[in-house]
């Protein structure tokens, strides 16, 4: 539910790109061999580890924890948060999230970027578990 704080923390690890879209940003841990490097990757001291728009190798992936890298940005659509999200949702299980979450947003600005998108991350969240729940 909205107490869960996995979204907090989704949305903390990403950061804006453009009006529109966010770059996301990960934890070491879930790179992969040939994800690309939005930013340059630096060392603590601020040394360049691996240049913006390199291709992660293995080697890479197992130096990054070595040298203290905690978290790469990388290119991406972020299509694994969208495994779960309005597009396998059936409409009425949209319909009925929306109106659960629209008033926790009330006061918000919703033409922001953040909130538009967090929004959307709850309405997405709260329509996959109104169908697993099986309610039309």
């Amino acid at each position: 539910g909205f107490g869960d704080d996995t979204i907090s923390r989704e949305f903390a690890l990403r950061r804006p790109l453009s009006p529109g879209g966010f770059v996301p940003l990960i934890p070491v841990e879930r790179a992969q061999v040939g994800m690309v490097l939005v930013a340059r990757v630096t060392d603590r001291k601020g040394r360049l580890l691996i240049p913006a728009g390199n291709d992660l190798s293995e080697k890479n992936l197992e130096c990054l924890p070595m040298w203290g890298v905690t978290h790469i940005e990388v290119e991406g659509d972020d299509s694994g948060r969208q495994s779960e999200g309005m597009e396998t949702s059936e409409p009425w299980a949209v319909s009925l999230a929306e109106e659960a979450v629209d008033g926790h947003f009330q006061l918000t600005d919703r033409t922001h970027p953040f909130m538009k998108e967090l929004a959307e991350a709850c309405v997405q969240r709260r329509a996959s578990e109104i169908q697993k729940e099986g309610r039309p």
